[in-house]
């Protein structure tokens, strides 16, 4: 008996020795694998900060433009508004100093009028 009971432990040792190795192993290829997988995180993170720099400083740029061009449009703009507001002073200034009256008193203000009064 007393031997059974040391064939059955050895038995028992020996598959704890098996169960432990197995687990060794186990232990090893999740420790490979979690690794490999923090040094794919690692490169796919650098692969899009490389992808995205260009990107974001291609935002960047168009947006810097197109406030310049807004600007420059704004001031296009403002120009434009100060060019109708000097021709509306001007015709409104014009329209104020030409007489209102007679045909005749314009046309005698003519040179071609003062001739023709002259002629009368």
């Amino acid at each position: 008996m007393q031997g059974q009971i040391k064939a059955e432990e050895s038995q028992h040792a020996a598959r704890m020795q098996e169960f432990q190795r197995r687990r060794a192993q186990l232990d090893l290829s999740l420790a490979v694998k979690d690794s490999s997988l923090k040094t794919e995180e690692l490169r796919l993170e650098r692969e899009s900060k490389k992808t995205r720099r260009p990107l974001e400083q291609k935002l960047w740029d168009f947006e810097h433009q197109l406030s310049a061009q807004e600007n420059a449009f704004q001031a296009q703009l403002h120009t434009k508004e100060a060019q109708v507001k000097a021709l509306q002073t001007r015709l409104q200034l014009r329209q104020e100093r030409r007489p209102s009256g007679p045909i005749e008193h314009v046309l005698a203000a003519t040179p071609v009028g003062r001739l023709l009064g002259r002629c009368h």
